[in-house]
């Protein structure tokens, strides 16, 4: 966790030697105060309290300093049952910051549970070992993918970070069987961020198409 509570309920972020509380369970928590990773919190017992929480990283953590700390790690509670969203925006909407894959009925869970919401999938290692090809249609890229990590297209809103510190790829439709393939497009990441932010909506806007590959990921 990237926040924890403080005695008098304040949400603090992790320092050394620091005494904090999960803000879900409230049991004590641990400051991970490292010389490599961004300085955050862990329990101290074996795992999280959370059923949907997975184990965080370096990843994880660099989206959540993206946000203002009242956007992260957010307690969400419905009918008696609880949960700790990773972001949520002004406007409502919840960001699940998702790294490893996960059940289509976890996915189905998260969606009817959160109602409005949105994922970011981590796909640096497929892009990054050459199992994902992005063809420039235009407006518009379709992909096709080695080794899909199949869950993805269950989510009814994703986007994927392959690492290009300028964009994200909104996955418009992924077919998962057989040659593993869709369609989507481009848009710019601190616009996205910057969107979110706002109390308003504006109009959701494509970057121009150009071609993508690892030597020019920008």
């Amino acid at each position: 966790m990237l926040y924890a509570l403080s005695d008098n309920g304040e949400k603090i972020s992790a320092c050394p030697e620091a005494e904090a509380f999960c803000p879900e369970c409230g049991n004590g928590v641990i400051s991970k105060c490292g010389q490599i990773n961004i300085w955050h919190w862990a329990h101290e017992a074996e795992g999280d309290c959370d059923s949907w929480a997975e184990c965080e990283t370096p990843w994880h953590l660099n989206w959540k300093k993206k946000w203002p700390s009242d956007c992260v790690e957010v307690l969400i509670k419905k009918n008696g049952v609880k949960h700790r969203a990773d972001i949520l925006t002004f406007q409502g909407t919840v960001i699940e910051l998702q790294h490893s894959p996960i059940s289509p009925d976890e996915i189905y869970q998260r969606q009817e549970f959160y109602k409005n919401m949105i994922w970011i999938a981590d796909l640096r290692t497929p892009w990054n070992e050459d199992r994902i090809e992005f063809r420039n249609q235009g407006d518009y890229y379709t992909f096709r993918w080695k080794h899909p990590r199949k869950h993805i297209a269950y989510m009814n809103q994703a986007y994927s970070d392959i690492g290009d510190d300028k964009r994200l790829f909104r996955l418009s439709k992924m077919y998962p069987d057989g040659q593993c393939g869709g369609w989507g497009w481009f848009l710019d990441k601190d616009y996205f961020i910057k969107r979110r932010l706002r109390n308003t909506r504006d109009p959701l806007r494509k970057e121009p198409a150009r071609i993508l590959d690892h030597g020019q990921a920008g």
